[in-house]
């Protein structure tokens, strides 16, 4: 009798790991599909005259970003010349249209003072 008892108490432990196992990735799927359709909601709100393009059935939302060059990087910081490069900038008056990262919009903040968003 003790036998049974034991592997039937065994059994049901097994099962109930297995059940939160499972309802956790089922909702660690609903939390991930939610998210998803949010954020594609939230971007596309966002953007009135962006790019669209499709991949895996879904929408994928490109900004950009016009930035012009109002000032000089002669006699700048290293940094600074080296941001304005990265932005695709190296003489006044220039214009370049990039697109609207987290990355380039903190490059923008660096040199901030030496260019003008469009």
């Amino acid at each position: 009798m003790m036998v049974t008892e034991n592997n039937t108490e065994v059994k049901a432990k097994a099962s109930k790991k297995n059940n939160t196992k499972e309802s956790a990735s089922k909702t660690a799927k609903v939390t991930a599909v939610k998210q998803d359709t949010s954020l594609s909601a939230a971007v596309k709100q966002n953007a009135p005259d962006k790019e669209v393009k499709a991949k895996n059935n879904k929408t994928l939302v490109k900004s950009t970003v016009k930035v012009k060059q109002i000032a000089s990087g002669a006699g700048r910081l290293k940094k600074q010349i080296a941001t304005l490069k990265g932005l695709g900038l190296n003489k006044i008056n220039r214009e370049v249209e990039l697109e609207d990262t987290v990355a380039v919009r903190g490059m923008i903040n660096k040199v901030k003072h030496l260019i003008k968003v469009i």
